[in-house]
């Protein structure tokens, strides 16, 4: 559960702490900042669903899958506070272990230049001392999550470590996934990483690429889905038939949304 927010140099939010609890309500009035608030949850959802800065930003086309990406309200170069290029950005809470993402983004280069991440109270990685040029091509974090001790890993310029990252890292029952059998071969392969990390970070992943603005059209909803499968609908409820195929095709998921429905349904 996210249980909070920090927001600096977003439009209008100069430096804005948010404490959150399991239901909360937003209130002000037009213009006040409360859909700029929404929209901060797009960007980390939009980081954890791997797209780059100026993806998340100025909008993703339609993909083969029919996955869209709506781009924020002005785009990136209208996201910073009067004008200014460095926004960050923070989100802390429990996975259910606590964790703490930080990240800084240039709004006039469309590149991170500062992030950090900590779950179970351990520092997992951090660009804190590190030369991060904006011509390279490459952005560099310290990862302390190996057991032989703390190394560089590197992310392609525009994407955020904490979607770069799990590639290189093994899931749990020792299989190795691409990312980490091509990084033995770069030298950045985190196969040695604590029991657990890669639970923990697909787990922080996923609720966060889940916690979403939901504002539904039934006239959408009914439509017919281009994909035939999809892990995600749109804001609008496009592509939903593929959705709940995908849903009920799935043995674990199936009956969590059947007992959904049924409770639903008078």
């Amino acid at each position: 559960m996210i249980q909070n927010l920090r927001i600096e140099g977003f439009k209008n939010f100069q430096k804005v702490e948010l404490e959150l609890g399991p239901w909360n309500l937003f209130i002000g009035a037009n213009a006040s900042g409360k859909s700029n608030l929404l929209e901060v949850l797009r960007i980390f959802q939009g980081i954890a669903l791997r797209y780059r800065i100026d993806e998340i930003f100025d909008g993703k086309p339609k993909s083969a899958r029919g996955d869209t990406w709506e781009p924020i309200r002005g785009g990136l170069a209208n996201a910073g506070f009067f004008s200014q290029d460095l926004m960050s950005f923070g989100i802390g809470g429990h996975t259910p272990v606590p964790f703490s993402y930080d990240i800084t983004i240039s709004s006039k280069y469309g590149i991170v230049t500062a992030e950090k991440l900590s779950i179970n109270d351990q520092l997992y990685f951090d660009s804190a001392g590190l030369y991060n040029p904006v011509d390279s091509p490459e952005f560099q974090v310290t990862c302390f999550a190996p057991t032989e001790g703390p190394g560089p890993f590197r992310a392609e310029k525009g994407y955020p470590a904490l979607s770069a990252i799990l590639d290189y890292v093994p899931f749990d029952d020792g299989r190795m996934s691409l990312g980490a059998l091509m990084g033995q071969k770069r030298s950045q392969s985190l196969a040695n990483v604590p029991f657990g990390f890669g639970a923990h970070l697909r787990n922080l992943l996923s609720q966060i690429s889940n916690t979403v603005k939901f504002d539904p059209s039934p006239e959408i909803l009914r439509q017919y889905s281009a994909p035939t499968e999809t892990r995600q609908m749109g804001e609008r409820g496009e592509n939903f038939a593929a959705l709940a195929k995908t849903i009920l095709e799935n043995d674990n998921a199936r009956p969590s949304y059947q007992s959904w429905l049924e409770q639903l349904t008078p």
